[in-house]
């Protein structure tokens, strides 16, 4: 790694130990995020091969593949820009904001397709409840109305320095990171209220691993927007490495690993000791998921995972 200097403009005012502790805290910011999905991407590829990649592509498993492979593709083209066309100072107003607007754009795909997993899933917690399915249709609707127009209100206000960090944090953020917050409140509470299915369900341990995996993923989503929204505003100030190096690596793991957890049951007993009756002459390779169920007995629809 080498952190280089236009020659042809005078250094004064960027050419200073605190941009270049700024621009090193960049580098090996993202990278640390970058190998987290490598180590991750190691851990699930034997899952990968025997569940995804040998089976029939569904709706699901092909957003298991996008936010895997696109996570993957673009922390690897992101680090090749900060080593290379980020590591020549000063950058470029213009070249900063095209790289802050190419991070928010896989920033909302990967958020979006970890949403779109967990809504499915509280979908058929709930049966398939059409009016569950309005509910959460409006609430992802919210979400990508703020994600799309918070930031399309706030792109002429960033102003970029030599190393690409915004000298202001707009008020916008705050509408953003509410609606994202009560979003995901709301599918907490959705999540929860369905706890005593855990206790009456033949499928018990599934619906407890669906309430376990909807909660840990309320309380990452929480932590990441309640720690940098708030210290964005504060600082007056938006460093894009940090406001999407890790989110994007975590909302990937997330996604993958919500699919995995469920995979990981051994739908073999589950199959042969709780389900003798409901699945007659359909073999457990056959189902992609082991069945939900809810209280009382009634079977959830297909998560197609």
């Amino acid at each position: 790694m080498k952190l280089e200097f236009d020659p042809s403009i005078p250094p004064e005012g960027y050419f200073t130990p605190v941009v270049q502790e700024c621009y090193l805290a960049q580098h090996y910011w993202s990278a640390a995020a970058y190998m987290f999905l490598i180590w991750e991407y190691v851990c699930t590829c034997p899952y990968e091969f025997c569940h995804i990649w040998r089976r029939p592509i569904t709706k699901v498993k092909a957003l298991y593949l996008f936010s895997r492979y696109f996570g993957l593709l673009f922390q690897s083209a992101n680090h090749v820009i900060i080593m290379r066309t980020l590591s020549r100072l000063p950058v470029p107003s213009s070249t900063c904001l095209h790289w802050f607007k190419l991070q928010l754009v896989a920033f909302i795909f990967l958020f979006f397709s970890m949403e779109a997993v967990i809504m499915l899933r509280v979908y058929a917690l709930y049966n398939h409840s059409k009016a569950i399915g309005f509910t959460l249709v409006a609430l992802l609707s919210l979400e990508l109305g703020t994600s799309i127009g918070c930031p399309a209100s706030i792109m002429p206000k960033f102003k970029f320095d030599a190393i690409c960090t915004s000298e202001i944090a707009p008020f916008e953020i705050f509408i953003y990171g509410g609606s994202v917050l009560f979003v995901q409140l709301a599918i907490a509470v959705l999540t929860v209220a369905k706890r005593n299915a855990a206790e009456t369900s033949v499928d018990s341990k599934i619906i407890r691993i669906v309430l376990r995996d909807g909660l840990w993923v309320f309380a990452v989503v929480t932590a990441i927007l309640s720690l940098l929204v708030p210290y964005s505003f504060v600082k007056q100030v938006a460093f894009p490495y940090i406001l999407f190096s890790w989110p994007i690596s975590m909302f990937s793991f997330i996604t993958c690993r919500v699919i995995v957890n469920l995979h990981n049951i051994k739908v073999e007993k589950v199959y042969q000791q709780q389900l003798p009756q409901r699945f007659t002459g359909r073999s457990p390779s056959e189902i992609e998921l082991p069945p939900i169920m809810v209280s009382g007995g009634i079977e959830l629809a297909d998560l197609n995972l």
